[in-house]
């Protein structure tokens, strides 16, 4: 809103309706899913809140998935939800059991990995993990290894402990 308006009320419509266009925005810009609340500042025309629910109407038919709109209730609070397009980041790095997948507790050994080097930068490290960890990471869906030695960390060993289930992983100097 350029200058502000003699009335506030107008003001506050045309500021409300920036704030809506904002959160289409960044909900597609970032790629958000899920449910959104949009804090508006206190309306008090009805005019103007139908004003206001006029305009997320309107956005919501341009955004290009699916949208719902819950107008804003008598706190001015008003409920979006996007359709999620990706799943959500718990599905990504925890099993459907919710422990982390393997994946994930390998690439959390890698950073503890490289933490240690940073510490001591001469040592030989050994990172000692679930068998099932120490597989993935020798398996090589991921270049670890030269991501590592990009960073002067050359000396790394593993090592497959049974008693360790697969989230923990500790790293040591030998």
């Amino acid at each position: 809103a350029r200058a502000a308006s003699a009335d506030p009320e107008t003001f506050a419509l045309a500021l409300n309706k920036l704030a809506a266009a904002e959160a289409f925005r960044q909900a597609r810009l970032r790629g958000l899913g899920g449910l959104a609340a949009i804090d508006f500042i206190s309306l008090r025309k009805s005019a103007s809140r139908n004003a206001l629910h006029a305009e997320l109407k309107r956005l919501a038919g341009q955004f290009p998935r699916q949208t719902g709109l819950v107008p804003a209730n008598a706190f001015d609070v008003a409920l979006l939800s996007f359709e999620r397009l990706t799943a959500p980041l718990r599905a990504l790095v925890c099993d459907a059991d919710g422990a982390k997948s393997v994946e994930t507790a390998a690439l959390a050994g890698l950073r503890a990995v490289e933490r240690a080097a940073q510490a001591d930068r001469a040592a030989r490290l050994r990172l000692r993990a679930a068998p099932e960890v120490v597989a993935w990471l020798e398996s090589g869906p991921v270049d670890w290894r030269a991501a590592l030695a990009q960073r002067a960390i050359m000396r790394v060993e593993l090592v497959a402990d049974l008693a360790f289930d697969r989230e923990r992983v500790d790293v040591e100097a030998i």
